[in-house]
């Protein structure tokens, strides 16, 4: 078993944050987050996980309250942290206005 936490500087207002934890090079549980500044206070504005036994994603509003969650369970927690990954990365901007 691994575990892995790291963060990704995608601008000088956005982060991406990953934690992963591994079995036998399987993707056990997974978040996935877009931390974004705002007046200088650092927020979640986006995250993907696996929590609720299935590959989810939320959005959030400034006051980190879920205003809406799309259901990932077609996707591995595999495929559901590098769709996370790659859609934070291309649409960080986006979703920070």
């Amino acid at each position: 078993m691994g575990e892995k936490t790291y963060n990704i500087r995608l601008d000088h207002r956005s982060r991406l944050y990953v934690y992963v934890r591994t079995v036998k090079g399987r993707v056990k549980e997974f978040v996935a987050k877009l931390l974004c500044e705002f007046e200088e206070v650092e927020n979640e504005v986006l995250r993907y996980d696996s929590g609720h036994g299935t590959p989810h994603v939320d959005f959030l509003n400034a006051d980190g309250e879920v205003i809406e969650k799309r259901w990932l369970d077609y996707l591995s927690n595999d495929q559901a942290l590098t769709t996370a990954v790659d859609d934070i990365k291309e649409k960080h901007q986006f979703y920070h206005e």
